[in-house]
């Protein structure tokens, strides 16, 4: 699936890495890293775990590391009427249904297209 995500998002891919896969029958983990053409880099944690349990953060950063969004599911914004999925832009915690990658990047994508 990652890799079809990168095949899909070329255009706006400079490099990619992954730093960690491991799979434990339905279980598995994921850890990566995307360059994108504007030098920002997104990094990517995505664990599914047994039982149907998930847990992921898509932290996005622009070239000299400052946060542009963060996507995750930790459970401690119980006033987001999405929890436990949440953004961080900047200083604001808000909605999000963005919850897997091909999600994120495609509103990656919407703003690196803008520039």
């Amino acid at each position: 699936m990652f890799y079809k995500i990168v095949e899909d998002f070329k255009e706006i891919i400079k490099d990619f890495e992954i730093k960690d896969y491991k799979r434990y029958g339905s279980a598995k983990a994921l850890v990566a890293k995307i360059e994108f053409i504007d030098n920002s880099v997104l990094h990517i944690k995505d664990y599914f775990f047994l039982k149907g349990k998930r847990k992921y953060s898509y932290h996005w950063q622009d070239e000299k590391g400052n946060l542009l969004i963060r996507w995750d599911n930790s459970p401690h914004h119980f006033h987001i009427n999405t929890f436990p999925d949440h953004k961080h832009i900047k200083n604001e915690v808000v909605k999000s249904k963005e919850t897997d990658l091909r999600a994120v990047m495609e509103i990656i994508k919407k703003e690196i297209k803008k520039c």
